[in-house]
């Protein structure tokens, strides 16, 4: 009883609060840099040669713009698509439109929890796809934007440089 109580207390202290936004040092547009493991993260998350060769060459910015006090927007863009979800809410999921593994449309459900000066962004399908379930973090330092994402043990670093 008394373990299900501290558990309980754990989840309610490690869970952010609704209408936080995030600090200020996000916000702007960040241009990929350099990766590192970036081939070997998509090939342990099943991706093909092929694919992993297009997505790979492809010139990625990051954008995360402030809507008001509560709220902001991110956007993934390239030539191909970009993604975006509009007016997020740190702690609230919404749904966001991707490509798969053969480049179709899928949704997913994504939802930015903010803690120890890192931002995650948790997605997870919303029709099973094991190519889209992720969970990938966001650290600035300066101005530089790291992005991590970790698959079957391997970890991928990407490093956004800002532009704006």
């Amino acid at each position: 009883m008394h373990i299900l109580f501290v558990i309980s207390m754990l989840i309610v202290l490690a869970t952010p609060t609704y209408g936080h936004n995030l600090p200020d040092r996000f916000f702007g547009k960040f241009s990929l840099d350099h990766s590192d493991n970036w081939d070997e993260y998509l090939a342990a998350k099943g991706w093909n040669w092929v694919l992993r060769r297009i997505i790979s060459l492809l010139h990625v910015d990051i954008v995360f713009t402030k809507v008001d006090e509560h709220s902001f927007n991110y956007e993934v863009q390239t030539l191909v698509k970009d993604l975006r979800v509009h007016n997020n809410v740190l702690g609230r999921e919404s749904e966001m439109e991707m490509l798969d593994g053969s480049f179709s449309k899928k949704m997913v459900k994504v939802t930015f929890t903010y803690q120890n000066a890192t931002l995650y962004l948790h997605q997870v399908p919303i029709e099973h796809d094991p190519f889209l379930v992720d969970t990938f973090t966001f650290k600035v330092d300066g101005d530089i934007l790291k992005a991590t994402a970790e698959a079957e043990g391997v970890a991928s670093t990407r490093y956004y440089s800002r532009v704006v």
